[in-house]
Formats: C-alpha cells, sequence, structure tokens
C-alpha cells in the first residue's frame, strides 16, 4: 500500500488501518507529510511509522500508540495526545504547541529541538528525567523577560 492508500485508510477508518498493521506486521508505514490535521485518529497504531513533517494539527490521537514513530518536523500543534504511547519516538524539531498529552506515556522520547514545549499540557505523563529536565527549561525561558537580562 502506497502513501496515499495507508493515509486514505487511516483518516477514513483507524479500525480498519488497525486490522492492515496487525495482517501486515512487517509493512513499512510512510506517512511522510500526510495532511491528517485534525483528523480523528483515536487509537491508531501508528508503531514505528514514518510521520516526518506530517501535519497533525489538532489531530485526535488519544490512546495512539505512536512508539519508535519518526515525527521528526512534525506539527502537533494543539494536537489531543492523551494517554498516548510516544516511549521512543523521535520528536526532534516538532512543533507541540498547546498539545495535551494528558498521561501520555513520553518515555525515551527525543525532545532535541522541540518547539512549544512551554505550552503543552503534560498533566500525569510519565516522562525521563532527562526529558523532563527539558520541558522544565522551556518553560523557565518562556518565563524570562528577556528586558531584564543584563548584557
Amino acid at each position: 500500500m502506497n502513501k496515499e492508500e495507508l493515509a486514505a485508510l487511516l483518516k477514513e477508518d483507524v479500525q480498519k488501518f488497525n486490522a492492515f498493521r496487525q495482517e501486515h506486521p512487517d509493512a513499512k508505514i510512510n506517512l511522510a507529510e500526510a495532511i491528517l490535521e485534525g483528523e480523528d485518529l483515536k487509537g491508531a497504531n501508528l508503531s514505528g511509522a514514518c510521520l516526518m513533517q506530517a501535519d497533525l494539527m489538532e489531530a485526535h490521537l488519544n490512546e495512539a500508540d505512536l512508539s519508535n514513530a519518526d515525527l521528526t518536523e512534525a506539527a502537533l500543534n494543539s494536537a489531543f495526545l492523551s494517554s498516548a504511547n510516544l516511549s521512543g519516538a523521535n520528536l526532534s524539531c516538532a512543533d507541540v504547541s498547546f498539545a495535551d498529552l494528558y498521561d501520555a506515556n513520553l518515555e525515551g522520547v527525543s525532545l532535541r529541538g522541540v518547539a512549544g514545549l512551554d505550552t503543552a499540557k503534560f498533566s500525569g505523563a510519565i516522562v525521563e528525567p532527562k526529558a523532563q529536565a527539558i520541558i522544565l527549561a522551556a518553560i523557565a525561558e518562556s518565563m524570562i523577560d528577556p528586558a531584564t537580562i543584563k548584557k
């Protein structure tokens, strides 16, 4: 199945997409640059999928499995990721501004260059100390008024 067919199946029926994943466990899921903005993808099995530069703004990914997915430069602005599994995912240079990560699993996630950490909601999220330090630093940096910094 090519990228466009996979995206269409995912948009049309998450359960059928998940059934396809079960029937073809070794299939490469390439959804790079896919436009999934605002789609209801609750519970989607996107484990190990390539979602580089995908548009997932305001997508409903609650309870989705995004473990080990490549979300490099993905737009996750205002996405709903509560109870999602993002363990081992690569979020490098992604934008998570205002994303809802309530109770999400962020163990082993790569947060290098992630934008919007200061506005995302992490209540109840499972976060390793290294990632927690990155998130807290982003929040602290956003609270500092640049005019108060002495040069």
